[in-house]
């Protein structure tokens, strides 16, 4: 099974095949997709929490391999648009200097959560139990890495004039 590290890496050498003129709509592209999973994950939260019908487009069948997957899905998000974005915001206007200065900070941050993805993968690889326990205690293994990577993308966009 591949591991959230290894998509990251495949996720940046498939990037290098499609290189970002720009980077801000990729950053706002990433919000929106971050916003959608999360919102997901809360509604079938509240569904399982309640035990409700499931509401919104998962259906009980694909929610599981879908919420297992997710911490492989952050780990590309991170891989092929997140970070190259960042690279690429110069284009839009950042200058050179200040990219230069805080690219390492964006660095180190992104390997963190791709950590954290891997260790969430990690507890979800034999089952999404664990993360329906979580949300038993209104918890979740997902949504904080969801949260720190807009927290990420917001700080990266504060950057453009």
């Amino acid at each position: 099974m591949k591991t959230c590290n290894q998509e990251y890496q495949d996720a940046i050498k498939q990037r290098l095949n499609h290189p970002l003129k720009n980077g801000e709509y990729k950053l706002n592209e990433a919000l929106t997709h971050l916003n959608a999973r999360e919102e997901e994950i809360r509604i079938l939260a509240d569904c399982q929490k309640h035990k409700q019908p499931l509401r919104g487009i998962l259906t009980y069948e694909d929610h599981g391999p879908w919420l297992k997957n997710m911490p492989l899905d952050i780990a590309n998000l991170l891989g092929y648009f997140i970070l190259p974005s960042i690279k690429a915001l110069k284009a839009d206007g950042v200058p050179e200097h200040i990219l230069h200065k805080q690219l390492p900070w964006f660095e180190s941050e992104i390997k963190r959560l791709v950590q954290k993805c891997e260790i969430s993968h990690r507890l979800l690889k034999s089952g999404v139990q664990y993360e329906y326990n979580c949300w038993k205690y209104d918890d979740s293994v997902l949504l904080p890495i969801i949260e720190d990577t807009k927290t990420l993308i917001e700080i990266a966009k504060r950057m453009i004039p």
